[in-house]
């Protein structure tokens, strides 16, 4: 996507309630957005299942017009020593849903989610 021809026509600070990062677009379409999004899980663990789990529709929301088409890549940061398995859904050029796993039910934990996306502007 991005080449040694390229040059960099805009970038700037991402700041919000529990969100912070930086994007950088590039001439020729493509753009990088880097993310620390905290959110506060509540897993429940159902009958007979081996994980308590919690759905957030619209988890991560990228600034208004960021991406025309995109590709996101997540790190999860550590819950009480164990990590969580967090499961994208329905990913698009606005954001993302997840769906949290975790080992143990967990009441108001916080973990971060370090995004990576890159993608088009045009």
């Amino acid at each position: 996507i991005i080449t040694p021809f390229d040059y960099i026509v805009e970038q700037d600070l991402i700041m919000g309630t529990n969100k912070s990062g930086f994007y950088r677009k590039w001439n020729k379409g493509a753009v990088e957005c880097w993310l620390n999004v905290k959110l506060t899980i509540n897993t429940t663990c159902y009958d007979n299942d081996t994980y308590a789990s919690q759905t957030i529709a619209n988890a991560v929301q990228f600034p208004d017009g960021l991406f025309v088409r995109i590709a996101p890549v997540i790190t999860v940061s550590p819950i009480g020593g164990g990590y969580p398995c967090v499961i994208l859904s329905s990913p698009n050029y606005q954001g993302f849903g997840v769906n949290v796993k975790t080992e143990w039910e967990v009441e108001n934990g916080d973990i971060w989610l370090n995004i990576y996306a890159v993608g088009y502007w045009k």
